[in-house]
């Protein structure tokens, strides 16, 4: 059973190929964060390929900026969840690896 956590993953992208694998990864977790927060700068296209009941806590958001460390603080700024999650646009997550990491954060 999947449970929403107080959690915001922030993950700086240019819309590579691989985001929709990790977006799944996440949603397919034993929990499911607050939101996501998918950071491309502006005049980068993404098509989101994902179809679950939780893809509307996926939300996209366009930075001034282009680079993962101007992104990433974009996304941070954009969050309002106790805590934040910054990923890379490739990682598969396991499905208990934010349960595990919100356990030992506690």
């Amino acid at each position: 059973m999947n449970y929403k956590q107080d959690l915001s993953i922030v993950i700086p992208t240019l819309g590579e190929t691989t985001l929709n694998n990790t977006l799944k990864a996440i949603l397919n977790g034993s929990v499911i964060p607050k939101e996501i927060i998918v950071v491309l700068p502006i005049g980068h296209n993404f098509k989101l390929k994902i179809n679950t009941k939780n893809s509307d806590i996926i939300k996209i958001v366009f930075s001034q900026q282009k680079g993962q460390v101007s992104q990433r603080i974009f996304g941070f700024k954009k969050s309002n969840s106790k805590y934040v999650l910054q990923l890379d646009s490739d990682i598969l997550l396991n499905t208990e690896t934010i349960k595990n990491l919100i356990k030992y954060a506690d």
